[in-house]
């Protein structure tokens, strides 16, 4: 049962849904990202597990203080995960910002490109400013 528990960890969801979401992004398609986390993790934990079966009752030492170190370290990859998220938003906030501007478009086109449309009837340039 702490095996199930420790499947569904924060930082395992976070991040097994950063990678799906960033696969997706660029068009890939992310069958086998359980998988292959599933075995990277579970290297890790079977060779755990044999470094304590090597020393046997001597790593009684590390006990308590091996809590501390385990949160530790999945605190800090969720903070390292929470800042990347921080930055991806901060982008999408800064582009729906440039983009609810009046006139956003007309503004980041260049002059010849803005009087090729006007020539098709798209819009009328003295509403545009040159900055």
């Amino acid at each position: 049962m702490l095996g199930l528990r420790h499947a569904f960890d924060a930082d395992h969801i976070a991040a097994t849904d950063n990678v799906v979401r960033k696969l997706t992004h660029e068009g890939k398609h992310p069958f086998s990202v359980g998988f292959f986390f599933l075995l990277g993790h579970s290297s890790i934990v079977v060779l755990g597990y044999l470094v304590i079966a090597a020393t046997g009752n001597q790593l009684y030492v590390f006990q308590d203080i091996g809590g501390v170190i385990g949160t530790s370290i999945s605190a800090l990859f969720l903070l390292v995960i929470g800042f990347a998220n921080l930055l991806v938003l901060r982008g999408i906030w800064a582009g729906f910002s440039r983009a609810r501007q009046p006139h956003a478009y007309l503004l980041h086109t260049q002059p010849a490109q803005r009087m090729r449309k006007h020539a098709r009837g798209g819009f009328d340039p003295g509403q545009c400013q040159d900055a």
